[in-house]
């Protein structure tokens, strides 16, 4: 929690900043740390760095976190947010439904 605190308060341009605040780290070394990682957790299959994002957004909207908010945490817009994570399920519409008066 300390990390997102941290992240928001900051004025880094970047996700992984190097020191300097005003380039990023490049997305191979990241690649190489983050199976670096796997294999030392020992995590077989196929686990993307990305696919914790993907992760973490099911988590947000099932959690009914604001779709502002999310987008704020995952330094999107909201468009491009609704444009990949947009997909209506039937849990939000039952949600929706149960908002109003229950179901037909």
């Amino acid at each position: 929690m300390e990390l997102i605190e941290e992240k928001l308060r900051s004025s880094a341009k970047f996700l992984f900043p190097r020191k300097d605040g005003q380039t990023h780290i490049p997305s191979q070394v990241i690649d190489s740390r983050w199976q670096k990682l796997k294999t030392t957790a020992k995590i077989e299959g196929r686990l993307r760095f990305h696919d914790l994002r993907h992760g973490a957004v099911n988590r947000f909207k099932n959690d009914g976190l604001d779709s502002i908010v999310a987008c704020e945490l995952l330094g999107m817009s909201v468009l491009q947010y609704q444009k990949t994570y947009g997909k209506l399920t039937i849990h939000d519409l039952i949600k929706a439904l149960s908002k109003f008066g229950g179901m037909p």
